[in-house]
């Protein structure tokens, strides 16, 4: 009788890295794993160590790094992220854990939950006001603006998030995080979806009270 091997895999939430996140695994994989081969690829070209990744390659949303006995690799897509493991074995589930750890913390979860919210929300607020708009009937009444600033802002926040969700999903950064802009230009997209929600409530609140009932 032979045990089988256990796969595992876990899935990331937006995650944005950079090349100090990258180093930090390389370290780990090369340090204490220990595999017999270890590779990252872009969808160009395929490196042995991150130092031969240049800077000026900017940011990407592919990127796959694998290492061959023991089996592991982490993969970045534009529409998703994970880090799986084909071997089980303790060592090689220690190095799994850790590197989870050091990817989890670069997930951009409020980005993650507002598109996907957005998916299932935006429509409903996008097409509820119709019934308001039949109701008004002059242009100039102050209700008419309110429910086209619902239908207009819902359709952006679903356009921002299906966009991130499906093409922006992973963003890895070939510089060291020191090196880019502040906090507000890092972090646009979070941002501009948490206004836009913050907005949406603001005003489907006012609709729902005041005009649909």
């Amino acid at each position: 009788m032979k045990k089988k091997k256990q796969t595992i895999s876990k899935e990331l939430r937006m995650p944005h890295i950079y090349r100090e996140d990258l180093e930090k695994i390389e370290n780990l994989i090369l340090n204490e794993l220990k595999p017999r081969e270890y590779k990252i690829e872009t969808n160009e070209y395929e490196y042995e160590k991150v130092e031969q990744l240049q800077k000026d390659l900017g940011t990407a949303v592919d990127l796959h790094v694998q290492t061959y006995t023991p089996y592991l690799s982490i993969d970045f897509n534009k529409n998703s992220a994970r880090v799986y493991s084909g071997d089980d074995d303790l060592k090689t589930m220690g190095a799994f854990d850790q590197i989870f750890s050091i990817l989890s913390k670069k997930e951009r979860r409020v980005l993650y939950y507002l598109s996907k919210v957005s998916v299932w929300v935006a429509p409903i607020l996008f097409f509820a006001p119709i019934r308001a708009l039949a109701e008004i009937d002059k242009v100039d009444n102050p209700k008419l603006w309110v429910v086209l600033g619902v239908v207009l802002v819902s359709a952006l926040w679903w356009v921002i998030g299906f966009y991130s969700s499906l093409y922006k999903f992973s963003i890895i950064d070939f510089t060291y995080l020191k090196e880019k802009p502040n906090f507000i230009v890092r972090n646009k997209d979070q941002i501009i979806l948490v206004v836009i929600g913050a907005i949406i409530g603001a005003i489907a609140t006012i609709v729902f009270n005041k005009i649909l009932f």
